[in-house]
Parts: structure tokens; sequence; C-alpha cells
């Protein structure tokens, strides 16, 4: 089955909810790396293209409305998402909440949740218009499940 990459992330944000909401401190590692995602939306460089991780995030903080509050969050893609991506820790100068942000120094779960679907959905009705082709084909899936496992095959440009 040949899946796009709007196919491919359409139940992200859905499927991020109940971690948010259960798991709160384990949500910010993913709804970093969605910042970063939602930014190789933004770049026509290919999806696996290296060294492009700190370019993406702050374009997406940059470029979507909603997200552009945190931008002035000290260094927010070294604090959250190096800090939690490569060692599960926010590194010095945020605090994480389960909840709600109050911006100077306190990001909250809940919020930056809300924030991230709301740059979704303005990608998706073409408000921030993506660079790429989202309805590309961008993997194979085989259909042949195995036990947990599924064949994947990432299509290169």
């Amino acid at each position: 089955m040949n899946i796009t990459m709007q196919n491919h992330l359409q139940g992200v944000p859905d499927e991020l909810s109940d971690i948010v909401n259960n798991h709160p401190f384990h949500s910010f590692i993913l709804l970093a790396d969605f910042i970063e995602v939602l930014g190789k939306c933004l770049s026509s460089e290919d999806w696996q293209k290296s060294n492009r991780s700190r370019k993406d995030f702050d374009n997406a903080i940059t470029t979507f409305p909603s997200l552009q509050k945190y931008k002035n969050i000290v260094d927010l893609y070294g604090v959250l998402r190096c800090g939690l991506t490569h060692a599960m820790l926010p590194k010095d100068g945020v605090l994480l909440s389960p909840d709600n942000n109050d911006l100077s120094s306190t990001i909250g779960c809940k919020e930056l949740y809300h924030d991230i679907c709301c740059a979704w959905k303005d990608l998706l009705s073409g408000e921030v218009k993506p660079a790429k082709n989202l309805n590309e084909e961008i993997m194979f899936i085989n259909d042949d499940v195995s036990g947990t496992t599924q064949t994947i095959i990432y299509k290169n440009k």
C-alpha cells in the first residue's frame, strides 16, 4: 500500500491526545518532534535530509501563527527538542507543565498540543502553504503484517 505524507501524519494529532492527557511529560518529546515535521513540510528539501533539524523546527515556530508565541522562549529547539529527543530531559531554561503556558519560563503540554493541532489544520487548509506536495507517495507499507511489524520502505526523491 502506498502512503502519502498527509495520510501518514493525518491521525497523529488525534493519537497524541491520549498521550498528552495521560503522559504529559513524555508527550513533550513527540510534540517537539512534530514541530520539526511541520517545519519539514515548509521546506522543499527531502524529508530525510540531514542537518536540517534546527532550520525546520525554527521555521515552524516562526511561520505557523499558533506557534509564533513560542519564538521568544530561550532557544526552544535546544532546550525542548534536543534535550528531550536525545536525553528525555529538558535542558535548563524552561519548565514543563501538564496544562497551560505562562511563556516566561513555562510551557504547558495541553496548550502546546492545541497550538500544534492548529498549525496542522493551517497546513491542511492551505492557510500556511507547504513547500512539498503532501499528497505525493512517500512510502510503501507491506500489507502482510507479521506480529507487530510491517515492512515500510521510504521513497527517496
